[in-house]
C-alpha cells in the first residue's frame, strides 16, 4: 500500500479499505460494549429486603454440634464451613485454616 508523505493513503482505493476496515473494528466494540452493557445488570442485581427470605436457607445445627462450631471458629482465620448431608442433618464445623495451607 502506498503512503504519502502525510501519511495518507496514496489513493481512493486505499482509503477506502482503511475506512471499511476501521468501521469493522467500530461496528465490534459496538457490539462488545451492547453485550458488556447486557451482562453488568445480570451480575449485580440487588435482593430486596422482601425477597431475601425467599432466598435465604436456614438449617439446624444441634446442640451436640456446638462444641464442633465453636472449635472451627477457634481455630479459623476468616470463616469457617458447616457441613450437611442431603438430608440438611448437621455434620461437623471446618475452619478455613486448611484452605490457605494449600495454597
Amino acid at each position: 500500500m502506498g503512503v504519502s508523505p502525510l501519511g495518507q493513503p496514496s489513493n481512493k482505493v486505499e482509503s477506502k479499505k482503511l475506512k471499511q476496515k476501521e468501521a469493522g473494528e467500530f461496528e465490534a466494540l459496538i457490539k462488545e460494549n451492547k453485550e458488556l452493557k447486557e451482562v453488568v445488570p445480570r451480575q449485580t442485581t440487588m435482593q430486596s429486603a422482601d425477597h431475601v427470605s425467599l432466598s435465604e436457607l436456614e438449617r439446624i445445627v444441634p446442640k451436640r454440634g456446638y462444641d464442633d462450631v465453636r472449635h472451627a471458629m477457634d481455630k479459623s482465620d476468616n470463616l469457617i464451613y458447616l457441613i450437611f448431608d442431603k438430608s440438611r442433618t448437621f455434620l461437623r464445623a471446618r475452619p478455613d485454616i486448611f484452605d490457605s495451607q494449600s495454597e
